[in-house]
């Protein structure tokens, strides 16, 4: 007894973005509603790349604003808090979509949950 069906299949290999370094060419191109997907965006998440200085300025429960910030045709998730520092990146795969609302015009807010020495957990959500 021999398997296979004699079907062969080819994987389509999709090239990967990161999404510390997102390209925009003005049109995201979602499927999404604005109203429905945007304002569902909402997860935990490890500041990276932080600034010493800046997060030293911050406390557990601050909320902090999310902002995207645009160098050599990369646009990346910043983390400021109300002095204007950046604290750190937002550089998880959930940080694509939050890319993309923020283009549109949504307000997103980082709560921060917990600082640890370095590592600071914020939470992310829309702006209220």
């Amino acid at each position: 007894m021999g398997g296979g069906g004699g079907k062969s299949y080819t994987r389509v290999h999709k090239p990967y973005t990161s999404p510390l370094c997102e390209t925009s060419n003005g049109d995201t191109g979602s499927i999404f509603e604005e109203d429905d997907e945007c304002s569902k965006v909402s997860f935990n998440d490890i500041l990276q790349n932080i600034s010493h200085p800046a997060i030293y300025k911050i406390s557990k429960d601050d909320i902090l604003r999310v902002n995207l910030k645009s160098e050599n045709g990369c646009i990346t998730v910043v983390v400021i808090n109300d002095a204007g520092d950046i604290c750190g990146y937002l550089i998880s795969p959930r940080a694509v979509k939050l890319i993309e609302c923020v283009q549109k015009g949504i307000l997103y807010t980082a709560k921060v949950l917990g600082i640890s020495g370095t590592t600071v957990t914020v939470h992310v959500s829309k702006k209220k």
